[in-house]
């Protein structure tokens, strides 16, 4: 590469620069407007899952988001799960063991 072929390397670059710079500017109200959006959308999924027989996939569905999505923004629509009981304890709890006579103790 000699020194012209720099000085139009560099020309080259300020013309993308140019070409960019407005793309970023429109980029940056495009992504303040989307937010925005967004957390109007996220707003109303909460109001609408207080709703006594709201559903997550309805919800889902109509806000163009994933169910475990709304189940984010709502939990009390996702799956309840029952109180654990000492049967559904993992096998490894002290609780559950049970001594053997080769253990010394």
């Amino acid at each position: 590469m000699d020194s012209k072929a720099f000085s139009g390397g560099l020309a080259e670059l300020r013309e993308l620069r140019d070409e960019i710079k407005p793309l970023l500017r429109d980029l940056t109200k495009l992504q303040a407007e989307l937010d925005k959006l967004q957390t109007r959308r996220d707003r109303r999924i909460v109001e609408l899952g207080a709703f006594e027989k709201a559903k997550a996939d309805r919800i889902a569905t109509s806000a163009g988001v994933s169910v475990i999505d709304v189940v984010a923004l709502v939990p009390s629509l996702g799956p309840q799960s029952p109180p654990s009981s000492p049967a559904d304890a993992p096998a490894n709890d002290p609780r559950r063991r049970r001594s053997s006579g080769a253990a010394g103790g």
